[in-house]
């Protein structure tokens, strides 16, 4: 009984996914948690792991076995922190042995709250603000990150801060995209590892537990059908990551990702990119920039002669102004850059453009046209802090802007939507922009549990706004077929008037000679 480990395996009794009532035993992943914490943790994990039940029982050992313990959990819900409460925390304490409940009985038993006699307390809430914490979780992060960023500001800054250096935080989730709170955390986790940084007792240590370490997740591969898509997935698998899977497992994926689809690597990754690399849920175009990976359409592009490159603006004054550069060929939206700031005015963007030109050797006059800098409606009416307005501002900067039309935001996000299905992105210059579209998500009502029609203002904003006015310029131009015997007309006109200009001038140093 002295031994926390011998208790965590013996003492606790729960119920099993069929509703049985089991000893609790820890799994692979509950048993390497177990050996392997830190005092601050980030756990990156694959789904029914089981580490709120384990974490739980966890807390509910100290508060019994220690006085004046204060442990607390994070829930990204009202009902699912009541369940934790209910079916991880109370059940487990009623079905102690009787002699130890009467050594320790509860002084107040609420649905949030289990306060025992020696001065201990378990809470769980969806914000825990107020007061000391020796040991906190915070449930599915990620999910409360996606859903609610204010709330998970609040836990950053609030319920995180009242856990003192030298105690436990773990925090867990499956992954929700490229952006927010839990993804930063994640990848700054990472980072250290990779270093092999020695880690504080405020640094996170980065946890990682992928399906195919689970044992469950295998089945008789006697009558699966292994698709062609399966197994390009599970070469890239070995080849990339060195994960080989035996015929169970690629049998269960293949049968898994027949419901999962777009879901699968979120909810199933075999490695921690993958995880971040799946569709958003409520995400505008997570699946169509998924489709878009998944043809081949991210990779190395380069301009196209013969055609403009253009530039796509959302302007930000206070916020973020950001940035497409594009070609619009035949058939094909080809997307060179991505480029994001903020606190900058015009004069900034100019030059920032014009030695991004001359780095790459693009040119905005062309054999099939002249290229534009493109702005949304507001960019003739908002001012840049002078006195003119942007579009003044930037003709005298050596822009060539032009106004795309005004489209309400539901026509625009559907213009967009429409653009993708045809677009390919430069994967190096455009790897900041596809997470700024991955992430562009709509709001999410927790009263009704449900996504709302409004789209969140977050750092995806602006970039996803600038792809607005991308397609709806491009719903303005008409795109001429190549025609190489136009091009060397044209080539030839122009070396034609070269040389005549190059007569007149030599003529005219003749005159002034005599």
């Amino acid at each position: 009984m002295a031994d926390r480990n011998w208790r965590l395996c013996n003492l606790y009794w729960i119920t099993d996914r069929d509703g049985n009532k089991i000893r609790f035993t820890p799994n692979w992943a509950q048993q390497r948690l177990m050996e392997e914490w830190h005092h601050r943790n980030i756990i990156l994990k694959s789904r029914q792991i089981g580490f709120t039940t384990f974490i739980q029982l966890l807390f509910l050992d100290l508060v019994l076995f220690n006085s004046n313990m204060r442990c607390g959990t994070i829930a990204q819900d009202r009902d699912t922190a009541r369940a934790i409460f209910q079916d991880k925390i109370k059940q487990p304490y009623d079905w102690l042995p009787d002699v130890l409940k009467a050594q320790r009985p509860t002084i107040r038993d609420n649905m949030g709250e289990l306060a025992l006699s020696n001065g201990s307390v378990i809470r769980v809430g969806t914000s825990l603000r107020g007061g000391t914490l020796q040991y906190l979780h915070v449930s599915e992060f990620g999910k409360t990150c996606a859903k609610a960023p204010d709330k998970a500001r609040e836990i950053v800054t609030g319920s995180l801060n009242t856990v003192k250096p030298g105690k436990f935080v773990f925090i867990e989730s499956t992954a929700e995209g490229q952006d927010g709170h839990f993804f930063k955390m994640t990848e700054r986790a990472r980072t250290m590892q990779r270093m092999g940084a020695q880690l504080t007792p405020i640094d996170y240590k980065f946890h990682f537990y992928g399906w195919h370490e689970d044992p469950a997740c295998w089945i008789e591969p006697a009558g699966v059908a292994i698709t062609e898509e399966a197994e390009k997935h599970f070469e890239l698998l070995e080849r990339e990551h060195g994960i080989k899977l035996n015929a169970g497992q690629k049998a269960w994926w293949t049968v898994t990702h027949e419901t999962q689809q777009d879901d699968m690597g979120r909810e199933y990754p075999a490695h921690p990119d993958e995880a971040f690399a799946a569709a958003v849920d409520g995400s505008y175009y997570g699946k169509l920039i998924a489709k878009v990976e998944k043809d081949g359409r991210i990779g190395e592009y380069a301009a196209e002669p013969g055609y403009p490159v253009q530039t796509f603006h959302d302007i930000g004054i206070d916020d973020y102004h950001s940035i497409w550069v594009a070609q619009f060929l035949p058939g094909e939206i080809r997307h060179l850059h991505y480029y994001q700031n903020s606190g900058e005015g015009a004069p900034f963007y100019a030059d920032y453009l014009r030695d991004l030109y001359a780095k790459n050797g693009w040119e905005k006059d062309a054999s099939q046209g002249d290229g534009h800098d493109w702005f949304p409606h507001d960019g003739k009416v908002r001012e840049w802090g002078t006195g003119k307005s942007r579009l003044e501002q930037l003709i005298e900067l050596g822009f060539r802007p032009r106004i795309a039309t005004r489209l309400d935001l539901g026509d625009g996000i559907n213009a967009v939507r429409a653009c993708l299905k045809f677009s390919t992105f430069d994967a190096k210059g455009c790897s900041e922009g596809l997470k700024v579209l991955k992430n562009y998500k709509k709001k999410w009502n927790d009263q009704t549990a449900a996504w709302m029609s409004q789209p969140l203002h977050n750092e995806a904003s602006h970039g996803a706004d600038a792809a607005r006015t991308l397609a709806t310029a491009h719903r303005t131009v008409q795109v001429a077929e190549a025609d190489p015997e136009k091009e060397r007309r044209e080539i030839e006109r122009r070396a034609r008037e070269e040389r005549l200009r190059a007569a007149g001038a030599g003529q005219n140093r003749r005159r002034g000679r005599a």
